[in-house]
């Protein structure tokens, strides 16, 4: 028997984040399981994280550390 597990949880750095948003390879679909991501090292910006959100189409919780 396979199993597949989802994340609903994404820690990531801006620069994944970037990537994440804007690769056209990386669908909503993919990202679909996501509720909350974590962003640390470095600041990501708001229009990062509004680019991010608009993929995903759907509510998340996005927090910087």
């Amino acid at each position: 028997m396979i199993y597949y597990f989802q994340p609903t949880v994404l820690f990531v750095v801006p620069s994944l984040l970037l990537f994440l948003a804007s690769h056209p390879a990386v669908t909503k679909q993919h990202l679909s399981s996501i509720e909350k991501v974590v962003c640390g090292a470095a600041p990501a910006t708001k229009n990062l994280i509004d680019k991010f959100i608009f993929k995903v189409d759907k509510d998340i919780s996005v927090r910087q550390g």
